[in-house]
């Protein structure tokens, strides 16, 4: 456990610093109480020193150490660790003193009303902490918190008002019904900021818990009402929804007929964690929220609130969680009808297949052969062997094929089936038995542009190579139109047909759908080189891309919107200079100004001179901020000493943010450049306050003297 300093050297020293921590808090133990008050005095800020004097806490010394270090406080400075050391030496002692509580509570209630966001939540997270235990030390500064005029404060005092239980049924819910969570969450605090709190989730997740806790034990109508405008939030964490679903189950929550089901589905029982996982319980609860809601049996009612429209997306969603379940039965799944009373199989089989526990090797049961909706035997089994082995990458497909020795209507039928991977198996199943007729197949697909032509077509290039891709040069070569996104993403691997590949994605660049031209683009950026004739469609394209908006709504567009990915191809082929793209970041589109700062930072990144050319636009005003964020987060900032100095001084809060970000990557700072970032403190944007409050405690920089 020991070793010395160095060679020949009398002194020893801790191998492990755990165990020099404990030596050290056992040390100070046995100090008598005015030197723990002097030792603390030394070392109350040293990061170094937190556990041991935690530990030391816990061991007896708690009430000189807690003492002092209240009184060493400085809650204005981010290199302050005083109160909070004092907080988590309390905790450490198992049974917290009514004086010393008190006593906490004041010295953290400073803290918790810092305009330092970062400041205020990691106080409040311990205060929230000794509430538990000594209810009534904060429950007497909770309502001055709750009422502050900052956000993060107010959601520290309502928390612990919730623990303090300081709540009455009708101002919870009006809380809760205004949106007071979401106000909690303080998204423009910490969430466009570069360093999160995560003290904040924390205190989020504590107030859910605590509250719905409260409200589930009080018996009057409020209660009811709240419970429910909570149970269809949708920005729940996901363990607090489980939890918080178990209590909705044991408790039963009246009638769901009371519920809006489709945002209950949707926000409650389709979190990630739910699916697969339900229990019988959960089960259960699902099933009457999916009798109350859904189409489904005539004795079954019907939600007024839910629409139409949306009932089949819910109840699919609905089953499919109960499908998925493992403790679901053949006759469950069998139940639930939808869409004019068809079975939801087709929605949850293969789900379903795999989590009841299907041996692929020998099909168990006939409530499992019941699943495939087929009728003769051997397309049971067929349908069923598809199911589980669907997407596997190692089946021995000839095995497979002799195994089941399907006929050639049942592999017809398979190749045409809705399902994704019924069509792939018995693509798979066909070639087995002579791969010239699974490319005759393909070829047929592709001839009546089937959409599932082109997924077997993929799975025929990953597996069979050249005469599949050959299939596809001639089936877009053949036809007008232009060839789909499916395609173009596969033309890109035939390198031995580059010429036939480019034309076909020149075609597909002012294709009328935005996804292939989009994919077109992308296809081109992978196509190196790239010369003059590929620069001139590319720039014409974009140019007929910037003039239209095609018909989708405006959602769709953002997002598959060929114009991104044809400006990273200009750039790629060298059709785009830097003016071009700072021309671009004026245009009034989103999404082309999205791709332009991209474009530009990539640039940069390998241009130092033109780094430095777009940060001085950038703090002169002639470029907007935003592109700072992009120029940092590709790296390509200049690292020039007086840059940092330059842009904290900077009137636009995104380049003092950016500016704290060079700092933080490691450059050494001159004294007047630390004692700004001291300044930046009071910074109207709380997010660079947090930054500035990080950076000021990771360096421990202490404010200069003036």
């Amino acid at each position: 456990l020991l070793e010395r300093v160095g060679g020949g050297s009398p002194q020893l020293c801790f191998v492990h610093r755990q165990f020099q921590e404990f030596a050290a808090a056992r040390a100070l133990r046995r100090r008598p109480p005015q030197k723990i008050v002097e030792h603390v005095a030394r070392v109350g800020r040293v990061p170094g020193w937190q556990e041991p004097l935690v530990l030391a806490a816990g061991l007896g010394a708690a009430e000189p150490l807690v003492q002092a270090l209240v009184e060493s406080d400085d809650p204005s400075s981010p290199l302050s660790l005083e109160a909070l050391t004092a907080a988590r030496a309390e905790l450490e002692t198992g049974a917290i003193s009514p004086d010393r509580a008190d006593l906490l509570a004041s010295a953290l209630e400073d803290r918790m009303k810092s305009p330092v966001p970062l400041l205020a939540y990691e106080a409040g997270e311990l205060a929230v902490r000794l509430a538990r235990e000594a209810p009534s030390s904060f429950a007497r500064i909770a309502r001055g918190l709750s009422a502050h005029t900052q956000e993060w404060t107010r959601a520290i005092g309502w928390t612990l008002r919730a623990v303090t239980k300081d709540l009455e049924t009708e101002e919870l819910g009006n809380a809760l019904e205004r949106g007071i969570l979401d106000d909690f969450v303080c998204r423009q605090v910490l969430f466009r900021a570069e360093h999160s709190v995560k003290e904040a989730s924390t205190l989020r997740t504590e107030f859910a818990r605590t509250a719905i806790a409260w409200l589930l034990e009080q018996e009057d109508a409020m209660a009811n009402k709240v419970l429910r405008s909570v149970c269809v939030r949708t920005d729940f964490p996901v363990g607090l929804a489980r939890e918080f679903r178990d209590q909705l189950v044991a408790r039963g929550l009246g009638d769901p007929l009371k519920i809006d089901a489709a945002k209950l589905a949707e926000s409650v029982a389709f979190l990630p964690n739910m699916i697969g996982n339900a229990r019988a319980g959960e089960i259960a609860f699902l099933e009457s929220v999916l009798a109350a809601c859904g189409p489904g049996p005539s004795s079954s009612p019907r939600a007024p609130e839910l629409e139409p429209d949306r009932s089949p997306l819910t109840l699919r969603r609905l089953a499919t969680s109960i499908g998925l379940n493992q403790h679901a039965a053949a006759s469950d799944l069998d139940a639930i009808r939808i869409d004019e009373g068809k079975p939801i199989l087709e929605v949850v089989i293969r789900g379903a297949v795999v989590a009841m526990g299907l041996d692929r090797s020998s099909l168990r049961s006939e409530a499992e052969l019941a699943l495939a909706g087929v009728s003769e035997d051997r397309e049971r089994r067929s349908s069923l062997w598809w199911m589980g082995y669907g997407e596997s990458e190692e089946l021995d497909w000839d095995r497979a094929s002799a195994e089941l020795r399907p006929s050639s209507e049942l592999l017809a039928r398979g190749l045409h089936h809705p399902s994704r991977v019924i069509a792939v198996c018995a693509l798979h199943l066909l070639a087995a038995g002579s791969k010239d007729e699974g490319i005759r197949a393909v070829r047929a697909q592709l001839g009546a542009y089937r959409s599932f032509g082109l997924l077997l077509a993929t799975h025929a290039c990953l597996h069979w190579g050249e005469p599949a891709i050959v299939a596809i040069l001639e089936r877009c070569e053949a036809r007008l139109d232009p060839p789909t996104e499916s395609m173009l993403e596969l033309l890109p691997e035939a390198d031995a047909h580059q010429d036939r590949v480019r034309a076909i994605l020149h075609r597909g660049l002012l294709a009328g759908d935005t996804k292939v031209a989009a994919s077109a683009a992308r296809g081109l950026s992978r196509l190196l080189p790239l010369g003059p004739t590929d620069q001139e469609h590319i720039r014409s394209a974009f140019e007929y891309w910037l003039g239209s908006e095609p018909p989708e709504v405006i959602d769709y567009v953002v997002q598959h919107s060929p114009r991104p990915d044809l400006v990273r191809a200009g750039l790629v082929a060298g059709a785009f200079q830097p003016a071009d793209l700072v021309d671009m970041l004026s245009d009034s589109r989103s999404d082309v100004k999205g791709a332009a700062r991209e474009a530009l930072a990539e640039l940069a990144g390998r241009d130092s001179s033109l780094a430095t050319e777009l940060v001085d636009r950038i703090v002169s005003g002639e470029l907007p901020p935003v592109l700072l964020e992009a120029l940092a987060k590709g790296q390509a900032l200049p690292h020039a000493e007086q840059s940092p100095v330059q842009l904290l001084k900077s009137p636009q809060s995104g380049v003092r943010r950016v500016a704290l970000e060079i700092l933080a990557r490691g450059a050494e700072l001159p004294v007047a450049s630390a004692n700004q970032v001291w300044e930046l403190l009071e910074d109207p944007a709380p997010e660079i306050r947090n930054i500035a409050a990080r950076l000021l405690r990771d360096r421990s920089w202490e404010r200069p003297e003036t």
